[in-house]
């Protein structure tokens, strides 16, 4: 009996010492009939947010996926390629090695054919991943495609091409001066800090565009939704219903091509259009009824540069383009806030407003029925003026225009501002209202497709004369000057950018009213600041 006792005191002995090893606790287990004894339970799982390192591993569907890296040598001239097919997965750039690119991202297909960088990723997995780049500041370009993926450019690139398309996903850039630049969005918006190339092609399918510093020889930026072009949209006024010019005797007395309706403001087509009073003021169309994106621009200089927003507005704080500014905003506001150079702005019913600096050329404004003001600067010489509006034409009492003004050339009333000899036998107001309804027919049209083109700037420069020649009537002022008051022969204190003493200066705002204002000193100092190196517009765009 003691020796059985004893033994079986050795057996629980060695199993209480094996369950000790495997870990566990004592707890209590009742029996059946009522009695208990101590009972070894194994132990639980602890949460998996608070396992150590001698937990489980998770299962293979929990894990992350591991990032590949790859590195490349650099030989000048080198274009990475990057392609990401997974919806919604992004690509983000940085500056590393100067002599180094370097890639990572999961499960990527990477390939190298002398100076050609080709990496994609896989296509076959639905879970949205983020590729890092890495590249040194020059001599290698950047190709990147993405599937609705956002794309940031956090460093620099450096006399290299760049080219993004993001397929809706939002482009981000923060200093690229690239040999040639390509930006894609297909809707989503794209902003820049510094954009700097020969040639600029940006595209946002209807996504906001932001460019804080713009410099290229040649420019075409559009932010107006897919498909859908702002000539198509049925276009201003004085295109009539085919899309001619609609001048009866344009600029070097060249006719029109013969729009075959009634235009903005009262003019026609080619002879053909229809005579009678001007039409209601078109209102300005609603940037989201159309689907084209804001353009927000800081400094902008180049010699060509066309932009279209799509019914979006235009803001500029400072543009000097040498060649020609083409915009047409499809509705949409158009300001900016110093113009040098020679521009066409054509808004479609969108307000117009434009601060024209020393150095500006030509401008012609075509707003089809919106408001138009023009701010002067005190240096800026009007060697050539014609406006049209309906609505009206208002001036600053600081300036003096000079030139011939008839009842037959006369749209609307005037208000305020000085009035040279020429303008000695103006009609009353009603007088002239009738007039330009008998003249609407022949009335001149400027700043539409077909007319505002760089052959129109052209033939302006190279018209001899204040005004220049073959100008019909139906303009407010034909072949006058606008100056200070106080300055001699019209000149307007400081010599413009025209090269024959001033500018030209071509207003049509159809039924809507246009307003010239001289700045003084300060005032274009305080905005050239602002425009140039201030926050204040800077932190507006």
């Amino acid at each position: 009996m003691l020796a059985g006792a004893i033994a079986a005191g050795r057996r629980e002995l060695r199993s209480a010492a094996r369950r000790l090893r495997l870990g566990g606790d004592w707890g209590w287990r009742g029996g059946a009939d009522g009695g208990g004894g101590a009972a070894w339970r194994p132990p639980l799982a602890p949460p998996l947010g608070q396992r150590g390192a001698h937990s489980q591993p998770p299962q293979p569907q929990q894990q992350q996926q591991q990032d590949e890296r790859h590195t490349f040598d650099l030989v000048p001239g080198t274009t990475l390629s990057i392609a990401v097919r997974r919806p919604g997965s992004g690509v983000i750039v940085r500056n590393g090695a100067h002599d180094a690119v370097a890639v990572a991202g999961p499960h990527l297909a990477v390939s190298r054919a002398g100076n050609a960088i080709a990496v994609a990723d896989d296509a076959s997995s639905a879970s949205a991943c983020s590729v890092s780049v890495e590249l040194p500041q020059r001599f290698c370009g950047l190709a990147v495609t993405t599937a609705g993926g956002a794309v940031e450019m956090a460093g620099q690139l450096n006399e290299a091409p760049l080219e993004i398309e993001s397929k809706g996903g939002a482009i981000s850039v923060s200093r690229a001066r690239a040999t040639d630049a390509t930006l894609l969005s297909a809707g989503g918006p794209v902003s820049a800090g510094e954009l700097s190339a020969a040639r600029v092609v940006l595209r946002s399918g209807g996504g906001g565009v932001e460019v804080k510093r713009l410099f290229s020889l040649d420019v075409d930026l559009s932010s107006a939704a897919a498909g859908r072009r702002d000539s198509d949209s049925g276009g201003s006024g004085g295109s009539g219903g085919s899309g001619g010019s609609g001048g009866s005797g344009g600029s070097g007395g060249s006719g029109g091509s013969g729009g075959s309706g009634p235009a903005d403001g009262g003019s026609g087509g080619g002879g053909a259009g229809q005579a009678g009073a001007a039409p209601p003021r078109r209102a300005p169309r609603s940037a989201g009824s159309v689907g084209g994106g804001d353009v927000r621009l800081g400094a902008a200089y180049g010699q060509r540069a066309s932009v279209e927003t799509g019914g979006g507005a235009l803001r500029a704080a400072h543009v000097s383009c040498a060649g020609l500014l083409s915009a047409d905003s499809g509705g949409g506001e158009i300001d900016i806030g110093g113009l040098e150079g020679c521009a066409s702005l054509l808004s479609r019913g969108g307000r117009i407003r434009v601060h024209l600096h020393e150095r500006f050329e030509s401008c012609f404004l075509d707003s089809s029925g919106g408001d138009v003001e023009v701010l002067i600067s005190p240096g800026a010489a009007v060697a050539s003026l014609q406006v049209q509006a309906g609505g009206g034409v208002r001036v600053d009492a600081a300036l003096r225009v000079s030139g011939e003004l008839g009842p037959t050339s006369c749209a609307g009333t005037i208000a305020g501002g000085g009035r040279g000899g020429g303008a000695a036998g103006a009609a009353s107001a009603a007088d002239a209202a009738a007039a330009a309804a008998e003249q609407a027919a022949a009335a001149r049209r400027v700043g539409v497709p077909g007319y505002s083109t760089e052959a129109a700037v052209e033939a302006e420069r190279g018209s001899g004369g204040a005004g220049g020649a073959g100008h019909g009537a139906g303009a407010v002022w034909n072949a006058s000057r606008l100056a200070r008051a106080g300055a001699d022969g019209g000149g307007g204190g400081g010599g413009g950018g025209g090269g024959g003493g001033g500018g030209k200066l071509v207003v049509n705002a159809g039924a809507g009213r246009v307003e010239l204002r001289a700045l003084s000193w300060m005032e274009a100092v305080a905005r050239k600041v602002r425009a140039g190196g201030g926050s204040a517009d800077r932190d507006r765009l």
